[in-house]
């Protein structure tokens, strides 16, 4: 018993870190939501969310992963700390490298891609704003992995905190004395984005040996391709739909769902936040031959606990933080944060599957929710507009949580 009461404080003790810094941004954002339903119209907004949506899916291909490769395989060179260097720079050296060659193929390609990515959004200033923001997004990331694993919360709780200043003191100026609009509160993002990279990687920087290690690159993409699917699944889950949308429906009605899809994500957030302690925690107590029991059940407790609270105050949370001419999103709410809720019980079903190296098994969960998510989207979106984007949302995720349910049903019957 006292054996797994350690076990499980550690985890819970980092949780608690991850969660207060992965949620500074969030905050600010909630903070900054008066400013943006006062200052910038529906249409405005949607248009903001629209380009870190696709700023999102980006970023993931940049990354090819691999920051999820780095959770998993760091602990493959336990007792080496020179090993263990120089595989954290071979992969920060990578990814490096791979997302500034495809950022410059974008800027090649600008009028060809742009004419496509948008029909309402205008071509300039946003698609710089799309690329930039994803660059440094995907770099920050391995940035993430690498404090996660050396189980570091207080450098994470610091980069969120600064980040969170930034983009508060910039987005006041830009959108408010400048009144620069959507342009403005995007630019507050890259910047503040790119400061805090710099600093990630004075932080990180005696943990790498920056190197290209050809052995550690093509170990962490035979883990981390596999995953890819599972990756950009996730992200045509959470959010595809507003890039369909955008082409189907007017700005404003796009600026209510969006409204409501960022409130949802403050729950997203929170349970990847307790995914960041909960996985390397996991990982290590597995390899150690130790017990997870109460981390697991800790974790879906957070999850039913918090997405209650959140949906029976999804009403007042709207009033207290948006404008009057924001308030028709208070009817996508609830469904969303039930959304929300299934994904994170997901987290823990997928860190078992993840461990024992079925990445193969994740990856089609997602490519079939994605896949199932996507045509629900282009079906009903058309026809319903919002409420299409929110069936797609909730039945993607059961979906998803349901096959990797029976791909660890079946994992274990095949371990006894």
């Amino acid at each position: 018993m006292l054996n797994r009461s350690a076990n499980s404080s550690p985890f819970l003790g980092n949780a608690l870190l991850y969660t207060i810094g992965s949620m500074i941004t969030p905050a600010i954002g909630l903070i900054l939501l008066p400013v943006y339903t006062s200052y910038l119209t529906p249409g405005e907004y949607g248009t903001i969310t629209t380009i870190q949506a696709l700023a999102g899916i980006l970023q993931l291909v940049m990354l090819l992963s691999l920051h999820g490769a780095i959770t998993r395989l760091y602990y493959e060179f336990l007792e080496k700390p020179n090993e263990q260097k120089t595989y954290l720079g071979s992969i920060f050296l990578f990814v490096l490298l791979f997302s500034s060659a495809l950022s410059i193929f974008l800027f090649v390609l600008k009028p060809i891609i742009g004419s496509l990515l948008f029909k309402n959004i205008p071509v300039d200033p946003f698609y710089f704003y799309f690329i930039i923001l994803s660059f440094f997004t995907s770099l920050s990331s391995i940035f993430h992995s690498v404090i996660r694993v050396k189980e570091r919360p207080w450098s994470m709780i610091g980069g969120y905190m600064l980040k969170g200043i930034l983009i508060l003191s910039i987005s006041l100026v830009v959108i408010i004395k400048l009144e620069m609009g959507a342009s403005g509160a995007l630019l507050a993002n890259v910047m503040a984005e790119g400061i805090v990279l710099l600093v990630y990687f004075f932080i990180c920087k005696r943990d790498m040996i920056l190197s290209l290690s050809k052995p550690y690159i093509w170990m962490s993409l035979t883990f981390s391709i596999p995953l890819l699917p599972h990756t950009l699944s996730n992200w045509f889950i959470v959010a595809s739909d507003r890039i369909i949308l955008e082409k189907f429906i007017p700005l404003d009605q796009l600026g209510y769902y969006s409204l409501a899809a960022q409130m949802a994500t403050v729950l997203r957030l929170l349970y990847m936040s307790i995914n960041s302690a909960y996985v390397p925690r996991y990982n290590l107590l597995q390899k150690q031959g130790k017990t997870t029991e109460n981390m697991n059940t800790y974790f879906f407790a957070i999850i039913l606990v918090t997405g209650f609270l959140a949906i029976v105050s999804s009403g007042f949370l709207l009033q207290l933080l948006a404008s009057e001419s924001y308030y028709p999103a208070q009817k996508f709410l609830p469904f969303l944060f039930i959304g929300e809720m299934i994904q994170g019980v997901n987290f823990i079903i997928a860190a078992k599957l993840l461990y024992s190296k079925k990445t193969g098994s994740v990856s089609a969960s997602s490519f079939i929710a994605g896949a199932i998510n996507l045509v629900i989207n282009l079906s009903l979106i058309p026809v319903i507009g919002v409420w299409g984007a929110v069936v797609s949302t909730i039945a993607a995720e059961s979906i998803r949580f349901g096959f990797n349910f029976m791909w660890l049903k079946r994992m274990k019957r095949l371990h006894l």
